[in-house]
């Protein structure tokens, strides 16, 4: 696995996301990556994770070719920098410490059981 651009990915997961299919999307950028040893940088292999989400190439092409969603993927980042995000996985729960990296089901058991502030 190599360590590359996301923001492509992270932008077509935000234009997913106008048809309901975010969540599908962003199955399929991490199957692609993490199982099938998909490159996130190179729109060949996004496209194929469009079309197999079955959503519209062509529209997908456009949204690569362009700088739409750009803006919402960097309020995203700024927003994680906040929070002092710098790894994934990170869990949020409201009113709750956070979680960082992989972690036992019992430590996100406690978490949920910590009064919220």
């Amino acid at each position: 696995m190599r360590s590359c651009n996301t923001k492509k990915a992270h932008r077509l997961c935000k234009w997913a996301g106008t048809y309901g299919k975010q969540n599908e999307m962003t199955i399929a950028v991490m199957d692609g990556y993490f199982t099938k040893g998909k490159e996130l940088n190179h729109n060949e292999d996004l496209l194929e994770m469009v079309k197999n989400v079955g959503l519209n190439v062509q529209e997908a092409k456009e949204v690569l070719n362009s700088d739409r969603y750009l803006k919402e993927v960097d309020m995203d980042i700024h927003e994680a920098h906040m929070y002092g995000i710098q790894s994934v996985p990170f869990f949020i729960f409201e009113g709750r410490p956070p979680i960082s990296g992989a972690q036992s089901v019992e430590i996100f058991m406690q978490a949920l059981q910590e009064p919220q502030k």
